[in-house]
């Protein structure tokens, strides 16, 4: 049990310091195994949750945790020792990492039961684990006031706890959450707060957490000679650790924002090119091509892309954090390429989100206010008082976000 104890803590110890925790974690699990010992082998299972950094709809990039929670659910069940915040601890686990065949709609329905049996538990840590995993599940533009509600409900209970990882992952959620609602002064004070908690934890994990805001605050500021120094230091502060597919991304998405918004056209035409073939991959890869395109003149390629983005099973499946950001991408090709067809539909699906600020929440990058290119559409559309109407709203939203470009 000692050996569990060490393998257990080492497995944390290193996951924390921002390296691969999970041959320590494989052999707590074998010594789980070996004394029949089923409640070891789910914490085993529990503390991969977290490990490494959560990919689309919640799941780990961590091929042996899924088997391993299985394997520990069914012992588990075998040996009939669920209590209430064990099932709700589990139940949490299972959503987040559930099979890839799993619709989000499964695993927001786990979550949501997890977070119910983890109130009726009356265990603060269990409700914590249960609202980090509901809120890791809510990306989607509709639930962006109840997704700030619940991360301060977070922040309440990590604060109380007084753990410093706890705190800062509840203020991590709350920034996301204030950004998208266009509170930049209660973000910007968030940020400050998770910037303090990091150096004291003084771990590369929480320090670069906090350098990927900075960037997105430079990026949405239009502050494009801080981006490229930013970046660097993110690189250098992740030094050897593997680079997940999430994180290269992210610095994709910053670095081809800022090429874009300073006007470096022949940066774009070289990534449009690179871009191109693999153009199926996703629904705001597509989209983004498309803008680009559009951006270039390249008006046939724009339509072509942006095609099958309008198809109703696109236009209605908002739940996910991509579907926002595709929908404005694709308004830009569409406006540019005068498609006064596409333009309708358009505007009915993104009228009700002219309030927010185009956020994409796993990214850590936000363009302003949603009400910008309803305008945009609703002046293609000839509909000039409703535009003037959406322009101003724009104009005030992205005053007040600070954001020049």
């Amino acid at each position: 049990e000692l050996r569990y104890q060490l393998k257990l803590g080492l497995g944390a110890a290193l996951f924390r310091a921002g390296h691969d925790g999970a041959p320590a974690f494989s052999a707590a699990a074998s010594i789980a195994r070996a004394m029949a010992r089923p409640d070891l082998l789910a914490r085993v299972a529990l503390e991969l949750a977290g490990w490494p950094r959560l990919l689309r709809r919640g799941r780990t990039d961590n091929p042996a945790f899924y088997p391993l929670l299985a394997e520990a659910l069914a012992a588990l069940k075998r040996a009939g020792r669920v209590d209430l915040a064990q099932r709700a601890r589990l139940s949490c686990a299972l959503a987040l990492n559930a099979p890839a065949e799993t619709t989000l709609g499964q695993q927001v329905a786990l979550a949501c039961r997890a977070l119910e049996l983890a109130r009726q538990s009356g265990d603060a840590d269990v409700l914590h684990d249960a609202l980090v995993a509901r809120l890791r599940l809510m990306g989607g533009a509709d639930g962006v006031r109840q997704r700030l509600a619940l991360s301060q409900e977070l922040l309440a209970l990590a604060e109380s706890s007084r753990q410093p990882e706890r705190v800062f992952e509840a203020r991590e959620l709350c920034v996301q959450s204030a950004i998208a609602l266009g509170h930049m002064a209660q973000a910007d004070r968030g940020i400050l707060e998770c910037q303090r908690v990091a150096r004291r934890l003084n771990l590369p994990r929480f320090s670069l957490q906090v350098l990927r805001f900075r960037i997105q605050r430079a990026l949405g500021d239009g502050s494009f000679a801080e981006v490229q120094h930013l970046t660097q230091e993110a690189v250098a502060v992740r030094g050897r650790a593997p680079a997940s597919p999430n994180y290269l991304v992210s610095l994709y998405i910053w670095q081809s924002f800022e090429r874009a918004w300073r006007g470096d056209r022949s940066w774009v035409e070289r990534h449009v090119a690179a871009l191109w073939p693999k153009i199926g991959q996703s629904q705001l890869l597509r989209a983004h091509i498309a803008a680009l395109c559009a951006a270039l003149g390249r008006t046939a390629d724009a339509r072509d892309c942006y095609g099958p983005l309008l198809e109703p099973s696109v236009l209605e499946d908002s739940a996910d954090d991509d579907w926002l950001l595709t929908l404005i991408w694709t308004a830009e090709a569409v406006v540019a390429c005068g498609d006064r067809a596409a333009a309708s539909l358009l505007y009915a699906r993104l009228k009700p989100y002219a309030a927010l600020n185009v956020t994409h929440v796993e990214w850590l990058v936000y363009f302003g206010a949603c009400a910008r290119w309803l305008g945009a559409l609703a002046g293609l559309l000839a509909e000039h008082t409703a535009a003037a109407a959406h322009f101003e709203e724009a104009l005030a939203l992205n005053a007040s976000l600070g954001a020049r470009p």
